[in-house]
């Protein structure tokens, strides 16, 4: 073998081990991994556990947000199925869309219960859900902060 070949062989072998390193490290204290994607977890949060669908729950002791990764990038698909969840409860969700830097967010709040907030968008190509039963003023600014965070 002439010297490239070997020095080709050596810089494909070691990109292999610095890649399965990389992919094997572990999450700081205050990140989590929902799907593809890391959260760091805004100051005060922790995660507290996951729940019998495989989402992840933190919480501050106040507030808790469920976050869940789904195994393809359909948005509408599960804005639709939350929609008609909510209709078949005669709730109505009230929707609206915004973007943080350059992803798409979509938002619903329950009418009937404004403390009910669902957020979507996609991330490396799978549609990342984050939830809340207790929103409050402080609510959305907390999701915007995990989304920024995401790497």
């Amino acid at each position: 073998m002439n010297k490239y070949i070997k020095i080709l062989i050596l810089v494909i072998i070691i990109s292999l081990i610095a890649l399965c390193v990389f992919n094997n490290m572990p999450l700081r204290e205050n990140e989590i991994k929902v799907g593809n994607t890391i959260f760091t977890l805004p100051d005060g949060y922790a995660k507290s556990n996951v729940n019998e669908f495989g989402n992840i729950n933190i919480t501050n002791g106040n507030n808790s947000l469920s976050i869940s990764a789904a195994n393809n990038n359909d948005i509408i698909k599960y804005i639709n199925e939350y929609n008609q969840s909510a209709n078949d409860r005669n709730y109505t969700a009230i929707f609206k869309n915004f973007t943080v830097g350059d992803v798409p967010i979509y938002k619903s709040t329950l009418l009937n219960n404004s403390r009910v907030n669902h957020y979507w968008f996609v991330d490396k190509d799978k549609v990342i859900a984050i939830s809340t039963w207790d929103a409050e003023n402080n609510t959305d600014d907390i999701v915007l902060k995990l989304i920024e965070s995401k790497h």
